[in-house]
């Protein structure tokens, strides 16, 4: 009996590991689901195997050119990557990004100094 192969199941994402490279069987487990080695083998690596799209070779599950053409039928597929933490501050924002910066000391000197107009002096308030 053919096993079913459907687009994002974790059948189709052992074919796409095994296409980069071969694998053993618990770094695959690993890589693909958190189920146990006696369930992934019975469910995934079993099935690639008894169709004919898996083979074992020096204790590495590869691909066969039947599991390649397989794979291009089911397309590929997104493989999501590792979540990151994201540490928060403690305290309150202050907005000092915002804020208005002085890139060099002095640079707002003239600030405090009059501007001439004609023959006046205008200072700024």
């Amino acid at each position: 009996m053919k096993s079913k192969y459907n687009r994002g199941s974790t059948i189709h994402h052992a074919l796409v590991r095994l296409a980069r490279h071969p694998h053993d069987l618990n770094e695959l487990r690993k890589a693909i689901s958190n189920s146990s080695t006696a369930r992934f083998k019975e469910f995934v690596i079993e099935p690639l195997i008894s169709d004919g799209m898996a083979e074992i070779k020096d204790g590495l599950i590869q691909l066969t050119e039947q599991g390649e053409e397989r794979l291009e039928y089911l397309g590929p597929i997104k493989i999501p990557l590792k979540s990151v933490s994201v540490v928060r501050g403690t305290g309150t924002y202050d907005g000092a990004e915002l804020k208005t910066k002085v890139h060099r000391t002095g640079a707002n000197d003239y600030l405090k100094w009059p501007s001439r107009v004609n023959d006046d002096y205008i200072y700024r308030t």
